[in-house]
């Protein structure tokens, strides 16, 4: 299975992420920390969940207004979004 990471600079707002995905559209998730392979500086904290969710968490960072570098393969770490 396909996996996605969604970095932010925060925890919380990771959390807000996490949190939205789950109430809106019944996905789970987790908070994981960003891969040393990403380097992206100012992004401590993933939001990692399964690929065909990804326009969501896409759909979730427009909603909520915040921040992110982008969306990626959890594997190869391509940018998806």
């Amino acid at each position: 299975m396909k996996i996605v990471l969604a970095p932010f600079s925060s925890s919380n707002i990771a959390v807000q992420i996490k949190k939205y995905i789950l109430n809106e559209y019944n996905i789970t998730s987790s908070i994981v920390p960003t891969p040393k392979k990403l380097s992206l500086s100012g992004c401590g904290f993933c939001v990692k969940t399964d690929y065909e969710n990804a326009s969501k968490i896409r759909e979730a960072i427009k909603t909520l207004n915040v921040n992110s570098k982008g969306i990626f393969d959890a594997q190869t770490y391509e940018k998806i979004f």
